[in-house]
């Protein structure tokens, strides 16, 4: 593998909130620890990655729009790829795909990356960027682009949504209490989950287990019996007990070994 490709391969892992030890990119590339240990130095010097120990991580800027985004990408990352490889095993051949604009979703187009017979609805620019890099085919909805979130969003996104059948969609809210419902951050981003359900025949709800227990300001909907939860194994057994008598379907996901 040339180095160029070595570089690329190592930022798009980053990106996606993958492992970058030094051990393991070695034993992936088939290289020394030392050739990716230059790897990693060259890629510091060009200000793109930060070395931590034993491998590095993105450079995060310390404000702006691109710190939060970076921020969200590198939180929970095992859980959002154990909550990715578990939504990816749902899914057949020829089905039609939606992925809203969460990190979690973006985790799970990582996921679908070899499932190129599967279509893909989002209005996730960064979803779109990977899964079409991948070969897959993918539908972006219309809207007015949000760079804080890498997505388009509005009234012209919600009715787009309707206008697009599929057969499961992936809803990553950032709070999830029996209480309160689903919920993000504001009311716009909840509206346009909400069609995003409607829209949909399946849905399964994304959320890593610290979601669980908040509640953020835009309601997407209350957790009614039947609901789909693929989340991780740090959901607490009281909380499982509670969702179970609510019967909710809580799918927890298993780790992958580190």
């Amino acid at each position: 593998m040339l180095k160029h490709e070595r570089h690329s391969r190592i930022l798009r892992a980053m990106e996606l909130g993958q492992s970058a030890e030094v051990a393991s990119l070695a034993r992936e590339f088939g290289v020394s620890e030392q050739t990716v240990r230059t790897d990693l130095a060259e890629l510091v010097s060009l200000g793109r990655v930060e070395r931590v120990h034993g491998g590095a991580r993105l450079r995060v800027p310390t404000a702006g729009i691109e710190d939060g985004w970076q921020r969200r990408m590198q939180a929970q990352t095992r859980a959002k790829a154990a909550i990715a490889a578990a939504s990816a095993r749902l899914l057949q051949p020829g089905q039609r795909v939606l992925l809203d604009a969460g990190t979690t979703c973006l985790a799970i187009a990582a996921q679908m990356a070899p499932l190129t017979e599967v279509k893909v609805v989002t209005n996730s620019l960064a979803a779109l960027e990977l899964l079409s890099r991948a070969g897959l085919e993918v539908t972006l909805l219309a809207g007015v682009y949000h760079p804080q979130r890498r997505a388009v969003m509005g009234s012209l996104t919600r009715a787009s949504i309707a206008q697009v059948g599929v057969d499961v969609a992936f809803i990553a809210p950032s709070g999830v209490d029996l209480k309160t419902g689903l919920t993000v951050a504001d009311d716009d981003a909840a509206e346009l989950k909400r069609a995003m359900i409607h829209a949909a025949r399946r849905v399964c709800i994304v959320a890593d287990s610290t979601k669980f227990g908040k509640a953020g300001h835009g309601i997407i909907c209350p957790i009614d019996t039947g609901m789909e939860i693929i989340t991780d194994a740090g959901v607490g057994e009281a909380e499982r007990r509670a969702f179970k008598q609510r019967k909710v379907i809580l799918n927890i996901a298993a780790a992958a070994p580190r």
